[in-house]
């Protein structure tokens, strides 16, 4: 194993640790979540068939956005020591960010006592010497073990329909149109005609919803036939046909991952700019030995606009997770 100092290490040495954990661990899904799209027509991925869920339970995952981002957490934390670990960090930043945003003095008044603090910095420098182990393991990434394959199929299999809804849904939004499915359903169920036309590329099983049932097929009885056709036609053709270059959706999906980073880091009050997540994706490519930079993201300004025009899904997340009791 190499001993040699990560350019990720270096990367980190100056940022607070639990925005740099986290962002280091978004960085290494750049070259693998969008492969989701080509795969999510057939609901096939990791060599795993998700069968039809049930469609009041699907349905229902529209209004709880936080499930199935929830599972996905989960699901690494499962499968991943140090996941399980940065996990518990994450939730005790929130619960933190919470108490701060009820009551900024909320430290000054409720100081932890010394044993609290050691504890918590012992902690995250165990994750952080775990975590770089992990990487540099994912680097030169090795199949799953026959047992450990049996192991993850068998646990995607009892959180499917979170999971389903996670990769072939939530993050097929976000890419594509750039928005949450709350906020794209909440648009449909108006009788936008563009937002059901939207939902129904996505996820034709939408078709079966009664609200967006009803508001097509009154279309067909109001003698809309065009506007009835164009949303049936949409059922049938998946949006994410427009992302069969793989290319075009890797670099969509890593601004995604850099809004992603913007809006939590900011969330924690420690907030990464722009020039700090374009080094950490520079650092990441020459970790991998892939090039000096990462041609796949925009620079400077183009970065800035493109942070700021994928965050608003992300800072409604953060929301929720703040008014979540």
């Amino acid at each position: 194993m190499p001993t040699h100092n990560l350019e990720v290490e270096k990367w980190a040495q100056k940022i607070c640790p639990i925005v740099a954990e986290s962002a280091i661990q978004l960085v290494t899904f750049s070259d693998f979540l969008y492969e989701i799209l080509p795969q999510a027509k057939d609901r096939c991925i990791f060599d795993y068939s998700f069968s039809l869920p049930d469609f009041t339970s699907w349905f229902k995952l529209y209004r709880s956005p936080l499930k199935p981002l929830i599972a996905f957490v989960n699901t690494i934390a499962e499968f991943e020591e140090t996941g399980a670990k940065l996990k518990m960090l994450l939730l005790a930043g929130i619960k933190l960010y919470r108490q701060l945003r009820r009551n900024p003095k909320y430290l000054e008044e409720n100081p932890p006592p010394p044993e609290t603090i050691q504890y918590w910095i012992n902690f995250i420098n165990d994750i952080r010497s775990n975590i770089y182990s992990l990487y540099r393991e994912d680097l030169d990434l090795q199949p799953f073990e026959p047992a450990e394959k049996i192991r993850f199929h068998n646990y995607i299999k009892s959180h499917e329909l979170e999971l389903g809804f996670f990769f072939f849904l939530y993050v097929p939004c976000l890419l594509i149109y750039q928005t949450s499915p709350r906020n794209l359903y909440r648009q449909a169920v108006s009788d936008d005609p563009v937002a059901i036309e939207k939902l129904l590329k996505l996820d034709p099983l939408m078709l079966h919803n009664p609200i967006i049932g009803q508001l097509i097929q009154n279309r067909r009885f109001t003698h809309r036939t065009n506007e009835y056709e164009k949303l049936i036609k949409a059922s049938l053709k998946p949006a994410v046909t427009r992302f069969s270059d793989i290319a075009d959706a890797r670099k969509r999906w890593k601004v995604v991952l850099a809004a992603i980073m913007s809006t939590y880091s900011e969330a924690l009050g420690h907030p990464l700019n722009s020039s700090q997540i374009a080094a950490l994706f520079r650092a990441y490519a020459k970790d991998k030995k892939t090039g000096l930079d990462d041609e796949d993201l925009p620079v400077g300004e183009s970065l800035d606009k493109a942070i700021e025009r994928h965050s608003p899904p992300w800072q409604e997340l953060f929301q929720n997770l703040d008014n979540k009791k």
